[in-house]
């Protein structure tokens, strides 16, 4: 579940009991299994109009905040952020010091948005099937 601070809760652990019936197999894995390598990892996912920034924090228990932008449209173009914290180092205490200044530190990618192409409505797919169409029998 995600909370408006944009911080994810643990996900929740199995029941120790499996839930059975007759001839059924274990549908659940013990309580006690946990990850026992502890990693960090960042992912950025970037689209012509959006943004997000995911850290997720393994160790013992995980942690996961996400960080999106939409891009605004008509005047004052620019990004806004829609979802999560405005900066990570308040969360120093769930992610560390060390990944939360990481993570205030990666630049806005800009560059790469404005180069993807927006996504294609039916007119453009109209227009690229026409064009094609020409090319193939011009």
């Amino acid at each position: 579940m995600q909370q408006t601070n944009g911080q994810m809760s643990a996900p929740a652990t199995p029941s120790p009991v499996p839930t059975t019936g007759t001839g059924a197999e274990a549908t659940t894995v013990p309580g006690s299994v946990s990850r026992t390598v502890a990693e960090a990892t960042i992912t950025m996912h970037v689209t012509h109009d959006q943004v997000t920034f995911c850290a997720d924090l393994a160790m013992g228990r995980g942690v996961v905040v996400l960080q999106r932008w939409k891009r605004r449209s008509g005047p004052g173009k620019g990004w806004w952020r829609v979802e999560g914290p405005v900066t990570f180092r308040p969360l120093a205490n769930c992610l560390g010091r060390e990944l939360s200044d990481l993570l205030d530190r990666l630049p806005f990618p800009c560059e790469v948005a404005n180069m993807l192409p927006r996504a294609a409505t039916p007119a453009a797919l109209a227009a690229i099937a026409q064009a094609q169409q020409e090319v193939v029998h011009g």
